[in-house]
């Protein structure tokens, strides 16, 4: 599957609703300008898709390796902040988007400079300049585990579920995370209205 077709299937996602306000809001519409951006650099296109499907923090995807990707169960396990052993399971669209990177059996995002090296965790890979070219505003590598964060809350409705796709060992940090649009809370007002009228 080619990497433009990957690109296609992923903008048909709707990763965040419109103007949902805070860390990681940026639009639907500024998410795809972004991954057209980034899509101009492997590397910096594969980091971006690992963060919006994962809610990997930059170090654990810069630093992933094929030995880390189980594609047959459909996880990473990977140790993360304070060297904690982690196992979170994946999409089956990011496995497909995965599996010609693990066929490789190297980093996922190798060093230019270094073979046989990741590349350093301390390079922007383009981002900001990315985020200039498309037009988007304060938006840090880390704000895309925010975008994560928040759209499996909204897909799911689980905020347990959620905290343990970002390895949080507490609710409250994982809710500092979400960014509840307000007609989403409206939504849910019916929704609970509707439910009360049912008993």
């Amino acid at each position: 599957i080619s990497l433009i077709r990957i690109l296609w299937l992923l903008m048909q996602v709707k990763l965040m609703p419109d103007n949902p306000g805070g860390e990681g809001s940026e639009t639907q519409e500024e998410t795809e300008r972004l991954l057209a951006e980034a899509v101009k650099n492997e590397l910096l296109y594969r980091a971006i898709v690992i963060a919006l499907w994962t809610g990997f923090r930059k170090e654990s995807i810069y630093t992933l390796h094929a030995k880390d990707i189980d594609l047959d169960a459909r996880r990473i396990h990977k140790i993360t902040k304070g060297g904690k052993q982690t196992t979170v399971p994946i999409t089956a669209t990011l496995a497909v988007f995965l599996k010609p990177l693990v066929d490789r059996g190297d980093w996922l995002l190798p060093s230019p400079v270094n073979p046989g090296e990741h590349i350093s965790i301390n390079s922007d890979l383009g981002f900001t300049e990315a985020c200039k070219r498309a037009g988007i505003e304060d938006l840090r590598f880390h704000d895309l585990r925010h975008t994560m964060a928040t759209r499996f809350f909204l897909v799911t409705g689980d905020i347990v579920a959620t905290g343990k796709m970002l390895d949080h060992r507490k609710v409250t940090t994982t809710q500092r995370y979400i960014n509840l649009p307000g007609e989403r809370l409206g939504e849910l007002v019916d929704k609970f209205d509707q439910g009360g009228r049912n008993e």
